[in-house]
């Protein structure tokens, strides 16, 4: 059975009775922080709360993180009550940055609104279950991770085809934390499938490509049909390595159209909605 939640301000009424609290007693206690933090913003007048509970004002930072504190509820629940804050991913994936970075959406709380995807090691080819269609598009996974894991994630810019066709612009990447490779011959991988995909960060921008590492130089190597070249950075004063891929999400277009804009254009690529997942 489906229930509606309340409303952010009976939200907090509800929570305030049931710990058996006045609008005047959380007044006197929200003086205490703002006497403790040195600022009167963090004040709650009594007439302030009551129009706050009764939906005719909302409170700006410093009074919700009063009531975080007084109430024992996290700032970003509450922040979440009114602004839906686990949506924000879905706007920001509307957007279409033309940079590759890292997103740090994914840090919001775990409600259970986003697609998981588990391996369960089945040899043979089967049809995964039906995510959530709201969030489907968004593509911000947990791949089989353990309890309390978390992965960072990372977007590929629309105009980044480092990877291209192999990771095409506009994808979703999982990255799993990794330390400099130890110095090894090098290895011949049998499919660019094997072959380890880093995300990288540098003074001025994040690359997503393959890594070698000679001589104190992190080389980061482009797909061989993408139209950029082999770039070398002092590491780690230059470059340092934020993950390696373990997830990715691709949005698929008609093939003709990556490769005009890949060819011809830096503007970002009209995607359709549809979104390959792959375990990396």
């Amino acid at each position: 059975m489906a229930h509606n939640l309340p409303a952010p301000g009976e939200f907090l009424r509800r929570t305030r009775m049931r710990l058996g609290l006045t609008t005047r007693q959380v007044a006197e206690l929200s003086k205490t922080i703002a006497a403790q933090r040195g600022r009167e913003e963090f004040s709650v007048s009594h007439a302030c709360l009551v129009q706050i509970e009764n939906g005719g004002s909302v409170p700006g930072l410093f009074k919700l993180y009063s009531l975080s504190a007084i109430y024992g509820i996290s700032a970003t629940e509450l922040f979440t009550r009114y602004v839906g804050a686990a949506r924000a991913d879905r706007l920001h994936m509307s957007f279409a940055h033309a940079n590759t970075h890292l997103l740090s959406l994914a840090e919001l709380p775990d409600n259970g609104n986003h697609p998981t995807v588990a391996w369960n090691g089945s040899q043979e080819t089967s049809l995964l279950s039906q995510v959530d269609a709201e969030r489907a598009d968004i593509g911000l996974l947990e791949l089989d991770a353990a309890p309390g894991y978390k992965y960072k994630y990372g977007q590929i810019g629309t105009s980044d085809y480092r990877m291209y066709p192999l990771i095409r612009p506009g994808s979703l990447v999982q990255l799993e934390e990794c330390r400099k490779p130890a110095p090894a011959p090098r290895v011949e991988f049998r499919t660019e499938f094997d072959r380890p995909i880093y995300f990288v960060e540098t003074r001025t921008s994040y690359l997503c490509c393959w890594c070698e590492f000679e001589r104190g130089r992190l080389i980061a190597i482009p797909h061989p049909l993408s139209p950029y070249r082999i770039e070398q950075y002092l590491y780690p004063s230059e470059a340092e390595l934020v993950g390696v891929l373990t997830g990715l999400v691709i949005r698929l277009a008609p093939g003709e159209q990556i490769a005009r804009q890949a060819g011809k254009s830096r503007t970002p690529v009209q995607t359709a909605r549809e979104s390959t997942v792959y375990l990396l």
